[in-house]
């Protein structure tokens, strides 16, 4: 039951000044917005004419005014990043001891540490 200095919201009763705290991670790991999201899946941002998509729920540097500011200089930063250590190395898993794919959860949510090799290309 809510009172005076309280709102409601999805059947949650919020004291007035709550602070709330969206969890990123939650939405990113919606199962009804990405199917299998757990997986390496980079096709579900390609369209049926083989273009990029963006999806509007995929929102790793935030919304609003609280977004990040350095969000373009990231994604030109990571897309460097990774475009040149897939050109130069071919990285596998190794058979023996695959990654788990459990997470870790704290600040951030990651990976358990997991053995990779690493293959020059040239």
């Amino acid at each position: 039951m809510c009172f005076t200095n309280c709102k409601e919201f999805l059947g949650f009763h919020l004291e007035a000044n709550t602070m709330v705290i969206p969890q990123i991670g939650a939405l990113l790991t919606n199962e009804k917005i990405f199917p299998e999201a757990t997986k390496f899946k980079p096709e579900r941002f390609i369209d049926e004419n083989g273009k990029f998509q963006t999806k509007p729920e995929l929102i790793p540097f935030g919304v609003g005014k609280r977004a990040c500011l350095g969000e373009g200089l990231a994604r030109l930063e990571l897309y460097l990043f990774a475009a040149n250590l897939f050109n130069h190395f071919k990285i596998t898993t190794i058979p023996s001891n695959p990654p788990k794919m459990a997470p870790i959860i704290g600040g951030t949510k990651m990976p358990e540490p997991f053995l990779t090799h690493f293959e020059k290309r040239f």
